[in-house]
């Protein structure tokens, strides 16, 4: 991270604001962005799982039969796809 956003970060922190990072990543990604700045929480996994300061507040992960549901319409089409 380059020190002008690390001082920028701490500015906020400073000032009351509360600083949480957005990204389509799952929890066990985070160790990078978790070592440059103590962040209050994280929105993970494209929003379905929130972390605040640590603690789990929200995980909200795609049931077992939508995803079968999804792999056979994707598979049908031959649309590319990562689940």
């Amino acid at each position: 991270m380059p020190s002008s956003t690390f001082e920028a970060l701490k500015k906020l922190r400073k000032n009351g604001i509360r600083l949480f990072v957005a990204t389509g990543r799952p929890p066990n990604n985070l160790k990078v962005i978790q070592d440059c700045f103590e962040f209050d929480g994280f929105l993970t996994s494209n929003g379905s799982i929130v972390l605040i300061m640590k603690w789990l507040f929200m995980k909200n992960i795609l049931k077992e039969k939508i995803l079968e549901i999804y792999y056979h319409i994707l598979t049908k089409i031959r649309f590319p796809y990562y689940l």
